[in-house]
């Protein structure tokens, strides 16, 4: 089974809806857990999630390892500015360090856009 995160863009009390949600599954026998990751805005979301980071997303998923120098001659880009990203993706837990590995913690990001 996929490990998935659903990202929500366009919604103000992301908490709220994730809680209600929640609550509903488990009242109806669900005890599913589901990951989301919710911007505000459009251009809140673009600023995170980068054409650059999402190589770097797509590259560790098939290439978990510990070498950032190595990502970043892969990718074409410079170490400092891969470390960065990683370092931001983790603190959104799309990337997460294990016993001196960085791997995605998603297999597939689903987006949903509130209008």
């Amino acid at each position: 089974m996929a490990r998935e995160v659903r990202i929500v863009i366009g919604v103000r009390d992301a908490g709220l809806e994730g809680f209600v949600g929640a609550w509903h599954r488990a009242n109806a026998g669900d005890s599913r857990t589901e990951r989301v990751l919710a911007f505000e805005s459009w251009e809140a979301f673009a600023s995170l999630l980068t054409t650059d980071r999402i190589a770097l997303l797509r590259h560790l998923n098939s290439r978990p390892g510990a070498s950032v120098d190595a990502w970043a001659e892969q990718l074409g880009r410079k170490s400092g500015d891969v470390f960065q990203d990683i370092r931001i993706l983790e603190q959104v837990g799309l990337l997460e360090f294990s016993e001196g590995w960085v791997r995605a913690t998603a297999d597939k990001l689903t987006a949903e856009i509130v209008l």
